[in-house]
């Protein structure tokens, strides 16, 4: 029933629901000049097994299954502040990411940057991948791990132009738009139950005003229903009492002095 009342309640006020819905294209139109895009640049490397690990004259790719470790710990470490900092200047607008390539079984990993520029995007991938290899022989001579054993980087893939995302900006429009239409929703059934209060008052004081206008004796005993009307003297004087007709019961009895009077003439 709450669904249905609010159905007929946006319909009667189909205007204030027109206004809502124009406010809130408005809105989200606004949100789409002032929230910007942003641009994403991708690069792909593969972590290598030293010779010494290799069987000679086997595929080194069949040795890859035991650096997940390695793989582990590299990303730690690239997404570090230590490493970052640098990169990205702190600067809140840029953004990069080190993680496993999960649509692979290999150690593979994907490099990701966001910018809202497609250059700058372009220009941290390009750093993050200058930094890998002294990162990967850092914690590597923590290990003190030989260099004839030590594993290498390898660089399979990398954008020479960067993407643009529209994530973020999707997210907002959307965001506003459902918060626009719910808020407009909520405005015309408050608006709708005001304006319908105020029809039902005016609607009650026309029926009393024609009842007033048709039978105005009968409004007026009403209206006077339980007053007890009364007269007096003035000060000092006795009061006078009426009866029910309105006249004055003393008025029909003779004075005093014109019954002596009359009473001598007889005799």
């Amino acid at each position: 029933m709450f669904l249905q009342d609010l159905g007929f309640a946006l319909l009667r006020r189909w205007y204030f629901v027109l206004f809502g819905v124009l406010v809130t294209v408005a809105g989200v139109f606004g949100i789409y000049q002032v929230v910007p895009v942003s641009y994403q640049a991708t690069a792909s490397l593969v972590l290598v097994p030293p010779q010494t690990a290799v069987i000679e004259g086997e595929n080194p790719y069949l040795y890859m299954g035991a650096l997940d470790q390695a793989l582990s710990v590299l990303v730690v470490k690239m997404n570090s502040a230590q490493v970052s900092e640098p990169i990205l200047q702190k600067d809140p607008n840029l953004s990069y990411a080190l993680t496993k390539d999960v649509a692979t079984t290999g150690p593979i990993i994907l490099i990701e940057s966001e910018a809202p520029v497609d250059t700058t995007a372009l220009s941290i991938v390009n750093q993050v991948l200058k930094q890998v290899p002294p990162n990967l022989v850092e914690i590597q001579d923590a290990l003190g791990v030989p260099k004839d054993a030590r594993i290498t980087a390898m660089t399979i893939v990398q954008n020479r132009e960067a993407e643009e995302v529209t994530k973020k900006q999707q997210r907002m429009m959307i965001a506003g738009a459902a918060g626009g239409l719910a808020l407009t929703v909520l405005v015309t059934g408050l608006m709708d139950k005001l304006l319908t209060r105020r029809k039902q008052k005016r609607m009650a004081k026309r029926k009393v005003r024609a009842v007033a206008e048709e039978h105005p004796i009968e409004a007026i005993q009403e209206s006077r229903k339980g007053i007890q009307p009364a007269r007096s003297h003035s000060a000092g004087g006795p009061e006078i009492k009426t009866t029910d007709d309105g006249n004055d019961p003393e008025r029909d009895v003779a004075h005093p002095a014109q019954v002596t009077q009359s009473t001598l003439i007889e005799s």
